[in-house]
């Protein structure tokens, strides 16, 4: 397959109050890509059409609580693998309580729920708890870790691993346990360097899946990467 052409169309719209007023805000955005291919065995498309409500709001000195709502609108086509042809709507609801208790320490408590479905009566559901806490030391030193617990549901009325990887996003069906750990240090005023673990369990597969890279960035040389 080689792609012999490409055409991207972006189009992004927002609309805002309060934005830089402390105490809430909100905000309205309209999204739009349309992404189309040229390749040897016929044209690939790709278009998603968005709207989002999102709303900041202070509940104390060091709480805020924000919300999104996004409607979505997904459609692929493809001239050469029928399998590639689908479209599905998609409603998402994300809410996070954030502490700041001090100028060093973050913590973050978020739920994520998400429902998908097509025309011929698939869908998804999904939903998404999470716990992040962010240490910072200055310009110097910044540290993550982050804990997700996820259950996905997904119901097929035909079997296609391309609408399922769509709606899914890769993540497995049943209970999944996630969490990760990010380490960045500024080792000079020119060499940066990032170490990320992350790992996964689902309850329907037997096992845990780890992985770790570590990276040292030089702003004036090349970049030296090892993984793990």
């Amino acid at each position: 397959m080689i792609k012999l052409w490409g055409q991207n169309t972006t189009v992004k719209q927002t609309f805002s109050i309060n934005r830089d007023k402390p105490n809430w805000s909100a905000e309205y955005e309209y999204y739009f890509n349309k992404n189309a291919f040229l390749l040897s065995n016929g044209i690939d498309a790709r278009r998603i059409r968005s709207h989002t409500i999102k709303t900041r709001l202070q509940l104390s000195e060091w709480i805020t609580w924000r919300n999104q709502f996004t409607q979505s609108f997904k459609v692929n086509t493809s001239e050469f693998f029928k399998e590639k042809n689908f479209d599905f709507i998609g409603n998402n609801y994300i809410t996070k309580l954030i502490f700041q208790t001090s100028k060093s320490w973050r913590f973050e408590w978020g739920y994520d729920y998400k429902f998908q479905s097509n025309k011929i009566y698939q869908f998804s559901t999904m939903n998404d708890a999470s716990l992040e806490v962010k240490w910072n030391q200055s310009e110097k030193s910044l540290a993550e870790a982050r804990f997700d617990f996820i259950t996905v549901g997904y119901s097929e009325i035909e079997r296609n691993p391309q609408v399922e990887f769509a709606m899914l996003g890769g993540i497995q069906k049943g209970n999944n346990y996630v969490w990760s750990l990010t380490f960045d240090r500024r080792l000079s005023e020119s060499i940066q360097l990032n170490i990320v673990y992350q790992g996964r369990k689902n309850n329907l597969i037997d096992g845990f899946i780890h992985s770790l890279s570590a990276e040292i960035r030089n702003n004036f040389l090349e970049n030296y990467e090892f993984e793990l």
